[in-house]
């Protein structure tokens, strides 16, 4: 389950990690075309895979729910750095489909897909296709003339691992 929660934490919080380039700010709320190209330029962050950068755009009290389990923030980056610990590398994709919200506020719905290959596991010497897939709920606040991610909901999560179905409740 961690593991599982830790690949769908990626595809959600890389987003506000790429405000470094885009700072998401202006007096109005963003549209949606906007949004998508943070979410976009998000995609791009991941080859980084510095969990420090990011957690910069996240509120102190940031939280995210998948499965009926809410973890906080701290928990959140750790189970980030376990999975960075065991992949290679990483591809997403994101497809904002809906914006609601003011200059203070947002909540934005969109579909994921993430991929990746694993290190290879110790045991076979192989390494692994990872997917995941679902969607996204996050809502986002102004901090300072900057969007930060407050929280984030994952439903119809989906985790694959060279082709076969992850059980969510054995992901760990």
């Amino acid at each position: 389950m961690k593991l599982a929660i830790a690949i769908a934490l990626t595809s959600i919080v890389a987003v506000a990690g790429a405000q470094g380039k885009h700072p998401m700010k202006g007096g109005a709320g963003m549209s949606k075309a906007e949004w998508q190209k943070s979410y976009d330029m998000a995609a791009k962050t991941f080859d980084s895979m510095k969990v420090d950068n990011i957690f910069a755009y996240t509120t102190p009290d940031f939280t995210m729910t998948m499965m009926g389990q809410t973890e906080n923030k701290s928990q959140c980056r750790t189970h980030m750095n376990q999975m960075f610990g065991m992949m290679k590398n990483f591809d997403a994709k994101f497809t904002v489909t809906n914006v609601a919200g003011d200059a203070n506020k947002a909540h934005v719905t969109c579909k994921f897909m993430f991929s990746g290959t694993t290190k290879p596991d110790p045991k076979s010497h192989k390494p692994g296709k990872m997917t995941n897939s679902g969607i996204e709920n996050s809502d986002w606040v102004k901090v300072k003339g900057k969007w930060m991610m407050k929280n984030v909901v994952m439903t119809d999560v989906k985790v694959t691992m060279n082709g076969k179905p992850m059980p969510m409740g054995t992901a760990n």
